[in-house]
């Protein structure tokens, strides 16, 4: 998805070269603007992939070892983490973005990390690598490029 403005008056969304909607005659366009360049930002890096609470379950289940970032797009440390991780050569980075969920989900993923392992409270973001039900590494917070290199090259995900 695209934004485009055309005038001062007219957004337009697009997607596939179809237009989906516009926001003409929106008194607080700069707020719709913020929040569509977020979600952009989520949905269109190639490295991220933003995912829901059935495919983070997936995930750890899975026999590939997988890097998930849990998070909050209101969240700079959430938003800065992934813009670090946007630079490290790896091949996906599967993004659960908690704004997008209920308070029974919130607790669901609280749970889910519980059974796997990780006890060290909720401070977000939370960067978790899993494999076949098991967590094999985390961090709390947000870092440099070059420890996730070595956190990601420790772990098997850079060789």
């Amino acid at each position: 998805m695209e934004i485009s403005t055309v005038d001062e008056q007219i957004i337009i969304l697009i997607k596939d070269k179809t237009i989906i909607g516009n926001l003409r005659e929106v008194e607080n366009k700069e707020y719709y603007i913020k929040h569509l360049k977020e979600i952009n930002f989520i949905k269109n890096s190639e490295k991220i992939e933003k995912i829901n609470l059935d495919k983070f379950n997936k995930l750890i289940k899975s026999f590939d070892t997988n890097v998930i970032v849990i998070g909050n797009k209101e969240n700079k440390d959430c938003v800065d983490l992934l813009e670090v991780l946007k630079e490290i050569d790896i091949e996906t980075i599967n993004y659960l973005e908690l704004k997008d969920t209920n308070d029974n989900a919130f607790k669901d993923v609280q749970k889910r990390l519980n059974n796997i392992g990780f006890s060290d409270g909720f401070t977000l973001p939370i960067l978790i690598i899993t494999q076949n039900d098991k967590l094999l590494d985390y961090t709390i917070g947000k870092s440099t490029k070059e420890y996730y290199i070595e956190l990601f090259t420790e772990n098997g995900i850079i060789k």
